[in-house]
């Protein structure tokens, strides 16, 4: 889910996720996000802003997570929005 490229920003953690009885993957995530971003809520149109001076470490932290599903034997957590983040900053370059 998508909280998890956001939860990066604060912390880096291979702890899997589970969804809890009827609910989704998801809402864990957002539980951990709030104890970061107390106020945070899907759909968020300040986020960008708010996390924008730790994208840096988000990166970092998400090819950390990519070389630990190497030798894991799964992928649970993971996120692949670091590769589109870094695409974009690369555009902007050009």
């Amino acid at each position: 889910c998508f909280e998890f490229w956001l939860l990066l920003h604060y912390v880096y953690t291979t702890e899997s996720f589970s969804s809890p009885s009827g609910g989704s993957i998801c809402e864990e995530v957002i539980k951990r996000l709030r104890k970061y971003l107390p106020e945070y809520k899907k759909g968020n149109h300040d986020i960008f802003h708010k996390l924008q001076d730790k994208m840096d470490e988000a990166i970092k932290r998400a090819h950390e997570i990519e070389k630990f599903h190497e030798t894991s034997g799964t992928d649970n957590p993971s996120t692949k929005v670091h590769l589109l983040v870094q695409l974009l900053r690369d555009l902007k370059k050009t």
